[in-house]
């Protein structure tokens, strides 16, 4: 009988003892159809094929529930039929064999599906309005709007890549949840951090029989969270369920299984989030100087009046408003803040390309132009991160 490895990552007493725990969960678990989101797939389903940050359109058309199982558990409709031809076969197995579901995921019942992304970004972005307000409110220096502008952009070099403002950054950052792609479902409600119960989940004598048919159906098992499952979207079964699946009725017709799933996915599900980051950006800069404002109207002032220093109060002026093109360099300068690349020297650069897009296309134009800059860097980062995974 082969010795079980105990994974302690998440219930450790000290920061050696943690990464060492989570460096063997790393090095040791390797099975087939793993999907890694933890390290070189964490962004699966959030960028698309040009490795542009997307999110979902949030559609009764596009998603479905588990009647009878799950009706409250949504997901794309492709992928809950997937899952329910899975769950199907896989329940007939134990009712045949001596197999038994892995440890945790009796029934194999969704416990969660989708999130709505935009819901989650509007709350996320209200709760960074008030935190960004709160760090300038008592700032003295924010007599007017071009002020506060130079006060904030003080403020978000140091906080964006922490707490990023825009859509873009919100979609790839750790605030938020992966299940806003519709493509993952959850079968167990258990802790991300602790890595006992997933070694429990993958070392059962059942966990090889449930990936392989899992993968057989056109599903990832997510080596970080293995009672998730993510569809693969380039499968040939998940093709099939995604044809089936399409409302559209051209795509139902045209569409055979040497298509480009992620093109379909792009044109029928997805939209890229770059196309809202000025309007957001702008929502937020807006709305953080009427936070301002509001909690602290007026400030008091030192100043000199022929020659004697006295107070002077100071009432906060209604907003004014950049130009096209400052608010195109403000949202270079934060996306690439967002993205950890940000440097004076290279902003101006890029921003060359930008300006001369916005004066030649205007600023649609210009916005994709730094979505397309963007998506160049996340392309080269997550590259040098496969790279060290292979050199590991």
């Amino acid at each position: 009988m082969t010795t079980k490895i105990r994974f302690f990552g998440g219930s450790t007493d000290s920061l050696r003892s943690e990464f060492s725990e989570r460096e063997k969960y790393k090095r040791l678990v390797k099975f087939n159809g793993m999907l890694d989101t933890l390290y070189s797939d964490h962004l699966y389903g959030l960028i698309n094929s040009e490795y542009e940050s997307v999110y979902l359109i949030n559609s009764a058309e596009i998603l479905s529930s588990f009647p009878g199982t799950a009706e409250d558990v949504y997901c794309l409709n492709f992928v809950a039929r997937a899952f329910e031809a899975f769950r199907q076969d896989y329940n007939q197995i134990i009712e045949t064999t001596s197999r038994r579901y892995p440890p945790f995921l009796d029934g194999l019942t969704p416990s969660a599906g989708y999130g709505d992304f935009e819901q989650a970004y509007s709350s996320y972005i209200t709760y960074n309005i008030i935190k960004y307000a709160a760090v300038l409110s008592d700032d003295d220096t924010v007599d007017d709007y071009k002020c506060f502008i130079h006060a904030l952009k003080d403020v978000l070099k140091n906080e964006l890549i922490r707490f990023p403002v825009t859509k873009s950054g919100f979609n790839l950052s750790r605030h938020n949840n992966v299940m806003s792609s519709g493509l993952a479902i959850e079968l167990a409600t258990l802790e991300y951090d602790s890595d006992f119960e997933k070694g429990e989940i993958i070392q059962s004598d059942d966990f090889s029989c449930y990936a392989d048919y899992a993968t057989a159906v056109g599903f990832f098992v997510d080596k970080n969270s293995p009672w998730r499952l993510y569809a693969d979207i380039e499968s040939m079964p998940m093709k099939a369920f995604m044809k089936r699946a399409s409302y559209d009725p051209e795509q139902r017709q045209s569409v055979n299984l040497n298509f480009n799933a992620s093109h379909a996915l792009d044109t029928f599900y997805r939209l890229k989030t770059h196309d809202d980051d000025l309007y957001n950006l702008q929502d937020f800069v807006i709305r953080t100087y009427n936070q301002i404002k509001k909690d602290v109207p007026f400030i008091t002032k030192k100043v000199y009046n022929k020659g004697k220093r006295e107070k002077k109060t100071f009432f906060r002026p209604e907003l004014e408003f950049l130009s096209s093109e400052e608010w195109l360099e403000f949202l270079l300068m934060v996306r690439l803040l967002e993205l950890s690349h940000y440097t004076e020297e290279r902003h101006k650069e890029l921003f060359e390309s930008v300006k001369m897009h916005n004066q030649l296309y205007g600023p649609k134009a210009a916005i994709s132009k730094i979505g397309n800059i963007c998506s160049t860097i996340i392309k080269e980062k997550i590259e040098k991160r496969e790279d060290n995974d292979r050199t590991y």
